[in-house]
């Protein structure tokens, strides 16, 4: 596939998250949240978690969210693969993801839809849209690493 088609693709992708967002319900009060809002652009999300301490998975996630579209494409993408995922398994992601979005080395075969953003490491005031659910999931669950 060449990278015009590769490029095409990955809009398509950012596209239907954007406009078919994944996991979007009402939480109850078992789920724990954390809001977050980027001050450069004024992109915010309020993600609740339903983390199970027994199975150390995440049995859930939802979110709203209010921004651009790659802030609003990468919670949706973020929820599909978190969800059903252990704390470890998450953190590995979160560093993939972080590396994808700064232009380190990163493994392909972990971010699922999430690689159609690989290309917000060319516009940096982006990266923050990116990471901003990613960050949020980290204050939700109390990780103190940063992205």
């Amino acid at each position: 596939m060449s990278y015009f088609n590769d490029e095409s693709m990955y809009r398509e992708i950012i596209i239907d998250h954007t406009k078919n967002p994944r996991n979007i319900k009402k939480p109850n009060d078992d789920y724990k949240k954390a809001y977050l809002k980027n001050p450069s652009c004024g992109d915010e999300i309020t993600l609740y978690v339903l983390y199970d301490e027994k199975e150390n998975k995440v049995k859930d996630i939802t979110y709203k969210v209010s921004g651009c579209s790659i802030c609003c494409a990468s919670a949706s993408m973020m929820s599909e693969l978190f969800i059903g995922k252990t704390k470890e398994e998450i953190d590995k992601i979160i560093q993939n993801f972080n590396n994808m979005v700064t232009g380190q080395e990163y493994d392909e075969d972990m971010l699922g839809d999430a690689i159609s953003l690989k290309g917000v490491v060319n516009v940096p005031p982006r990266i923050k849209c990116a990471t901003l659910g990613y960050k949020a999931f980290q204050k939700v669950i109390g990780d103190s690493h940063e992205m």
